[in-house]
């Protein structure tokens, strides 16, 4: 009998608290439970020239690009397969031509909310098409501006970043470090040039004829070239030609294509004949795009300039 009342007292208590306790475990979720609910982190967030902050919740399988700078970019980074969307300026590289336009004086909305792509990349030129942008991010599409790059070091962040955005690093360091190396090798090979050959570069025909001053791709080129600019204003700026004959260059650099005979016709110009350039027949034409775009082709840029002002040092 007292045996029986200790078990009354002593070991119904224990087995309610047990119960207790194993009911608590049950309701308790387990480690793996745990990781399974755990917040699944995005691909990708990075901040963009504007400052704002763009998620990739993915690795980009579909991409719209609204400047042929980012474009050649893309297909650079052997991506060309995911682009879905270009704008009508895109000339490079030829597979372009196959692709759809959803950007060009106007950003065309619609369409690229039609195709949802997983990343736009658009560019601080553009911010005149800001409404439209912002219109893209609230249909949920990711938006990423690019900077607009005024040198090569900025061009290198540039691919850099679209690299990342894509998952492409090693592809764009690969890029960048060709660039660099070509950039060496045509600069050790005009650094021993003791006179710098003095340079004029047109960029629009008359009546208002337009030239690259300091900060930007041409002038920068022009340095790494040891050569000189014979202006030094900041910026591309307009400029009287009575200005380019007193500055007398060496060579004459013309950056566009969209009129005929333009070596010519500049020869022709009224009062050009003493400038030195004419003269001694330096004045060469090149290919704008070379010269301007914010890729990897800017190098073929460099080099073609390299052969319009030294071609005796690039044989």
């Amino acid at each position: 009998m007292r045996n029986e009342w200790w078990k009354r007292w002593f070991i119904a208590p224990l087995l309610a608290i047990a119960l207790v306790v194993a009911g608590c475990s049950a309701d308790e979720p387990t480690s793996t439970e745990q990781e399974n609910e755990a917040v699944v982190e995005p691909f990708m967030t990075m901040e963009d020239a504007t400052g704002e902050t763009v998620v990739l919740e993915r690795e980009p399988e579909t991409i719209a690009t609204l400047l042929p700078s980012n474009t050649e970019i893309v297909y650079a980074l052997g991506l060309g397969d995911r682009v879905v969307g270009v704008s009508e300026f895109d000339t490079y590289p030829e597979e372009v031509e196959d692709v759809d336009v959803v950007s060009g004086m106007t950003l065309n909305v619609e369409s690229l909310i039609e195709k949802a792509p997983d990343l736009v990349l658009a560019h601080e030129m553009q911010m005149d098409a800001a409404e439209g942008l912002k219109q893209l991010r609230e249909a949920g599409i990711a938006v990423f501006v690019v900077k607009n790059a005024s040198n090569f070091d900025e061009t290198y962040e540039t691919i850099a970043q679209i690299g990342e955005l894509t998952n492409r690093t090693e592809e764009a360091e690969q890029i960048v470090a060709t660039m660099q190396q070509r950039v060496d090798a045509v600069f050790e090979k005009t650094k021993a040039i003791e006179t710098p050959r003095r340079v004029f570069i047109e960029t629009s025909d008359v009546p208002d004829i337009y030239t690259a001053g300091a900060n930007t791709f041409p002038d920068e080129m022009l340095s790494f070239l040891h050569a000189e600019n014979v202006v030094t204003e900041d910026d591309w700026f307009a400029i009287d030609p009575e200005v380019i004959i007193e500055r007398n260059p060496d060579v004459y650099i013309i950056m566009y294509d969209y009129v005929p005979d333009i070596v010519e016709r500049v020869k022709a110009r009224d009062g050009f004949s003493t400038i030195q350039a004419v003269r001694d027949d330096r004045v060469v034409q090149l290919d704008e795009d070379l010269m301007s775009r914010q890729g990897p082709r800017l190098v073929d840029g460099l080099e073609q300039l390299a052969e319009a002002i030294y071609p005796e040092w690039m044989e």
